[in-house]
């Protein structure tokens, strides 16, 4: 059974807020977070004792440790490798807000853990996350906060409306507004107006079986006085 009605108007408004505001900002958040990933690198916890930070490592000869039932004692660990000691890594775990993510969040953890080479990227990387915040709230949102700003001081908003060159009869998917009344039990709807001087193909459905005229409810009003 096929049941008429009009269909939804779907215009690019979806496709633009996904390219105006989604994708750019996943790329965004894509950035930012991919700063701080590689600024934890490598999120053992983990820093040189003999960096000068003054630490005590956990690779001495003797590490002081506390037994099951609650005794201390030393346990000896044998090796010839660099003491090290716990250092936080992780940027949301150190005191404050750090942003964007530099290697001088290291001062707030218990020792350094990035190479000079690893700090420079970091650097680089932080920078240029902040940057491409900026960028994005100018661009996505610049012309509202000018607009804004505008209003406080002029108390007045220009619209510029510009012509698309595209006639109304020129879109088919466009109807014009009919006055009408649906019934159940039937597949079209009736007319609650005289369309003679109306153009059928504003009207936007037809009854292959009957004319508008004959779902009209003058012409049914007409058709029961008979009776």
């Amino acid at each position: 059974m096929r049941l008429w009605t009009s269909s939804a108007y779907i215009g690019n408004e979806l496709a633009v807020f996904n390219r105006r505001y989604f994708l750019s900002g996943a790329l965004l958040a894509f950035a930012i977070v991919s700063s701080y990933a590689y600024a934890e690198f490598p999120y053992d916890n983990l820093c040189d004792a003999n960096d000068g930070s003054g630490g005590e490592g956990f690779g001495r000869s003797a590490v002081p440790v506390q037994f099951w039932n609650g005794t201390v004692g030393e346990i000896g660990v044998p090796g010839t490798h660099s003491p090290a000691i716990f250092c936080q890594q992780n940027y949301i775990k150190l005191p404050g807000f750090d942003f964007p993510a530099l290697p001088s969040a290291q001062n707030k953890s218990s020792g350094e853990w990035m190479s000079d080479s690893q700090a420079l990227l970091v650097t680089i990387f932080g920078w240029t996350s902040l940057a491409a915040l900026v960028i994005f709230v100018i661009v996505v949102f610049g012309n509202a906060i000018i607009n804004a700003v505008r209003s406080i001081f002029s108390g007045e908003v220009k619209e510029h409306v510009v012509d698309q060159k595209i006639d109304f009869s020129a879109v088919h998917e466009i109807f014009g507004y009919i006055p009408s009344v649906k019934a159940a039990g039937f597949l079209f709807p009736f007319l609650a107006t005289d369309v003679d001087n109306i153009d059928s193909t504003l009207i936007g459905w037809h009854d292959p079986h009957r004319s508008y005229d004959e779902v009209r409810f003058s012409f049914q009003a007409c058709a029961i006085s008979r009776y």
